[in-house]
């Protein structure tokens, strides 16, 4: 079976939520050149994904053919096992974060984490069993570092440099240590 490649499913998952795409339509949803548009259009009929219907002189319909449309529905399975996986993934990494911290003695956990996460986090974490815990939720690390020594951080970028008396632990980025707290990579300390 010819496998696609990811501009040709590009053009397979455009096709199915706007079937009546033209060429220059599909180019410009997909953000692909009207050339390669054409070209990748062309293979997509000569592997069977799409027909190609001619409307007229100078109009054609493309069609989801069963086997584009089954190919579709393969690709778009596996990207949602490899994402749920990677949830999965992630949401092991925050509860072992907490765990650990849970086990050093801390009840109040700081998050510094942009509000699409926070609600993931939260999610990670709402049947944790964890008598007397709290979490304070901040949008920014600088603001989140003035709450608490240590600060688990789900931002992206680099971690600006704290107080050595201070942690970061990076939440989606290193296993948890299992035996003694997280501590800051040296660069980030203030000696």
């Amino acid at each position: 079976m010819d496998e696609i490649n990811q501009k040709e499913w590009l053009l397979i998952d455009e096709l199915s939520r706007s079937p009546e795409s033209t060429q220059r339509g599909l180019s410009q949803q997909t953000g692909l050149s009207l050339g390669l548009t054409n070209l990748l259009l062309k293979r997509l009929a000569q592997k069977g994904y799409i027909k190609v219907q001619q409307l007229n002189w100078n109009k054609v319909r493309y069609i989801l053919t069963v086997r584009g449309t089954l190919e579709k529905a393969r690709k778009s399975y596996a990207f949602a096992s490899r994402t749920f996986q990677e949830f999965k993934r992630m949401s092991s990494l925050i509860r072992g974060h907490i765990l650990e911290g849970y086990a050093h003695g801390l009840r109040q956990f700081v998050i510094a984490a942009p509000s699409d996460l926070e609600e993931f986090i939260r999610g990670a974490i709402e049947n944790m069993d964890l008598p007397g815990a709290t979490y304070v939720f901040e949008a920014e690390l600088e603001q989140a570092l003035g709450m608490a020594k240590t600060v688990y951080c789900a931002l992206p970028g680099a971690i600006p440099r704290v107080h050595k008396d201070q942690r970061v632990v990076h939440l989606l980025e290193q296993e948890p240590s299992r035996g003694k707290l997280s501590t800051p990579v040296p660069s980030h300390g203030i000696d």
